[in-house]
């Protein structure tokens, strides 16, 4: 009924697993660094998938899922590096922290409708990986889920979405375009860190929080929208953003981070919220085509807030 905790560890010879249905629990790193396993059926019978099951199991294509599965922890199938396809069943409400990190074949995700969190990294460095479905009531994209995640051009978020973590969707290098929804109201810091291709992005109506660097080195940007409640823009939130020509503000905002659009050389255009008291050190610096405000008023302005600004 059981396999036990590190049963076949780093076994190579083992090619296929091929489990009986009476089994019902499968230890942790069970089949860990089998590096020549190809195929392993699991029970129906079985809930949870535990830590490290199968990583680095480089040569596993086919992979079978139990049909009540509940749960896939932490690291269960990271570094996987040849499987092309998963196919999730509906029961399952929990993916672990890089549960499939490192699955660079991986190319298509559905991502059941059970299913309200990603955890860290889960899909992290899945380089081959451009298409992904996320359920309706999923709540949270945690930190890294998807960072590297190089073949990745559109995303959809899911309209109950609440958060967007630190570095999510960093470094995914073919990202042209996100569809947000109304609800979302974190975006952590780097959260699209250095995304080169993104070139538009419209916030939901209810963000609060947009993090340091979330949009820093998105050097395809060219317009920013932000019909929201948000009240501040954090640090370098869109530094470097050399594409970047219109910035239509939050009128809700009132403080603007430092170096938030440090040397965005090609930013012409923005609308100043009526209710902004503070403008940080840098925010605007080496912005060449903006023309520095004459009069703000009442706001508070840091060191080189506009240097060699027009």
């Amino acid at each position: 009924e059981r396999v036990g905790f590190y049963a076949f560890y780093g076994y190579e010879k083992l090619r296929n697993a091929l489990l009986p249905r009476t089994l019902k629990q499968v230890g942790s790193y069970a089949f860990y660094g089998c590096l020549n396993l190809q195929e392993q059926v699991l029970s129906d019978a079985i809930l949870s998938i535990p830590t490290g099951c199968f990583s680095k199991c480089r040569s596993l294509k086919n992979l079978e899922l139990p049909n009540a599965l509940l749960r896939i922890e932490d690291g269960a199938f990271a570094g996987c590096t040849q499987l092309e396809k998963i196919v999730f069943p509906t029961t399952l409400e929990h993916l672990g922290d890089m549960s499939f990190a490192g699955c660079q074949t991986l190319t298509k995700l559905e991502i059941p409708e059970g299913v309200v969190q990603l955890g860290k990294g889960s899909f992290k460095d899945c380089t081959h990986l451009y298409s992904v479905r996320f359920p309706e009531g999923l709540y949270s994209i945690d930190d890294e889920a998807f960072m590297s995640c190089l073949a990745l051009a559109k995303v959809v978020m899911p309209k109950d979405l609440f958060r967007i973590g630190k570095n999510a969707f960093a470094e995914c290098q073919s990202l042209e375009r996100v569809v947000m929804n109304d609800h979302v109201h974190v975006i952590e810091p780097g959260a699209f860190f250095h995304c080169i291709q993104l070139y538009e992005i419209s916030f939901s109506k209810e963000l609060e929080t947009l993090g340091q660097s979330a949009f820093e080195l998105c050097i395809n940007l060219r317009k920013v929208f932000m019909n929201t409640t948000l009240e501040k823009v954090g640090d370098r939130a869109f530094a470097k953003c050399r594409s970047l020509q219109e910035v239509s503000m939050s009128q809700a905002l009132v403080q603007i981070g430092e170096a938030a659009f440090l040397e965005c050389k090609n930013l012409q255009k923005i609308n100043w919220p009526d209710g902004l008291e503070q403008i940080g050190q840098d925010a605007f610096r080496d912005c060449i085509k903006l023309t520095a405000p004459r009069d703000m008023g009442g706001v508070r302005m840091g060191k080189n807030a506009f240097k060699n600004c027009r």
